[in-house]
């Protein structure tokens, strides 16, 4: 599954306000992804697309990844953390699982996300870590999280 979607960085804004972002996002979707109808929920467009439940899954897949950056950037120096999306779709068969149950998980990771970044200091924004090929700041990265995870959420309920 390919990305489509853009980071609009903002280097300005603090980890703070981007916990405040997360934290309205996670409340609203959790709301939407709830009142969701099974049915369309795990329905696949084609054999090789995923379910709304996948991208959810691949989301969580997202926030496992993004909890060691936050992590390990802080105390590692320049830590290479990435991860094949496809293979950890397929691997944590997220299609077996009940909608329920994988939006609680959704909703717990972005519980311990916002956590994290409520807790680094901007300081700390600039440390580096490297995902497939290319290096971000934590920062970006927090930043990156955001609008990537948005980005699918709005596929799943529009």
């Amino acid at each position: 599954m390919t990305m489509e979607y853009s980071t609009d960085y903002n280097p300005d804004i603090t980890f703070q306000e981007i916990v405040s972002r997360l934290k309205v996002s996670v409340a609203n979707y959790h709301l939407k992804l709830t009142n969701a109808k099974e049915p369309g929920f795990s329905h696949k467009p084609l054999e090789d697309k995923w379910s709304n439940k996948e991208i959810l899954g691949h989301l969580c897949d997202s926030a496992f990844n993004n909890i060691h950056r936050f992590v390990r950037g802080q105390y590692q120096h320049q830590p290479e953390i990435s991860y094949d999306q496809d293979a950890w779709v397929n691997l944590n068969y997220y299609d077996y699982r009940e909608k329920d149950d994988v939006i609680a998980l959704w909703k717990s990771l972005n519980d311990q996300i916002t956590n994290i970044l409520a807790n680094i200091p901007d300081a700390q924004g600039e440390k580096v870590c490297f995902t497939k090929q290319s290096q971000h700041t934590l920062h970006w990265l927090a930043h990156d999280y955001i609008d990537h995870m948005e980005y699918h959420l709005k596929q799943i309920v529009d």
